[in-house]
């Protein structure tokens, strides 16, 4: 009877060990998660910035007198994702 006992002992805390290093896990990848979504909430909100920006700047350099006679050789934009990440 005693080794019954002691059996379910020891794989009850085996048991008991994996759920809670399961949670640490989980904790640990649902908190980065969490701070990948809000810096991608951070970014989006820092190019509609820069497009309120740029269109503002537009704007400015359009009134200023002269801004007729200056040709401006406009680069194809690239519309990919790549440049919102920053290299680290």
């Amino acid at each position: 009877m005693d080794e019954i006992i002691n059996a379910a002992g020891v794989s009850g805390l085996a048991v008991m060990l994996l759920v809670v290093v399961i949670l640490f896990v989980w904790f640990y990848v649902s908190r980065a998660s969490a701070r990948n979504a809000q810096q991608m909430a951070l970014l989006q909100a820092l190019l509609e910035e820069k497009k309120k920006q740029t269109e503002l700047l537009c704007a400015i350099r359009a009134a200023m007198p002269g801004a007729q006679h200056q040709p401006q050789d406009e680069a194809p934009v690239d519309k990919s994702m790549i440049h919102l990440i920053p290299e680290r």
